[in-house]
């Protein structure tokens, strides 16, 4: 965990993450996800806009100085994103009300690195602690070491696998991720680095 919190701390400052509150960051998920995902994974520009009219929606992007390089996007757990199975399952059951299902994420393959995740997630962490989240659940791609990743790093469980989730010909972990696993920056710590993050955006 100390090494975690010190690569945040050391992170390049040419990263930052942005909430989704506009139809042009809906354009920038559009064009993170159409290069991040293959094709039937993409979700459409109506699509993305319906989701995130959602009031339930949250989402971020990840940008490297200006450019859109990343994308974490979800809503609160239930029936549209988790089956009837898992929701009343012992893991899930008494959790409903406090966990986040995180729909998709991404980063540009010039990007990505496990440092690069470590970041968005921790941004995450920070916004769904802030909304009295205390879980994330995903359907996670097998496909690359992405469902391995979060088990590694985030002590994540496997609560289902899917070999062929959303006829996209893959299989999928769905996983649970405890919140305390991912360790966030103190508030006036976080708050100076956003701050140098949001100064270094103006002047490049």
């Amino acid at each position: 965990m100390d090494t975690y919190l010190n690569n945040l701390n050391r992170w390049n400052i040419s990263y930052r993450c942005e909430v989704v509150a506009s139809q042009a960051h809906i354009n920038d998920v559009h064009l993170v996800e159409k290069a991040v995902f293959p094709e039937q994974m993409q979700d459409s520009l109506s699509d993305l806009k319906a989701f995130f009219s959602n009031e339930e929606a949250h989402g971020l992007i990840l940008r490297r100085g200006n450019k859109p390089v990343g994308v974490l996007k979800g809503l609160h757990l239930g029936l549209d994103n988790t089956n009837s199975e898992l929701l009343n399952g012992e893991e899930l059951i008494h959790k409903h009300d406090v966990t986040f299902y995180m729909d998709s994420v991404g980063i540009l393959e010039g990007v990505r690195s496990t440092y690069v995740l470590d970041f968005l997630m921790h941004e995450m962490a920070i916004d769904m602690r802030r909304f009295d989240y205390q879980y994330v659940t995903a359907h996670a791609r097998v496909k690359g070491g992405l469902s391995r990743l979060y088990q590694r790093r985030y002590k994540a469980k496997v609560l289902a696998s899917y070999d062929d989730w959303g006829g996209f010909g893959e299989t999928f972990d769905y996983i649970l991720v405890d919140l305390k696993n991912i360790p966030v920056q103190n508030a006036y710590r976080h708050l100076i680095y956003q701050y140098i993050r949001r100064l270094f955006a103006l002047v490049t």
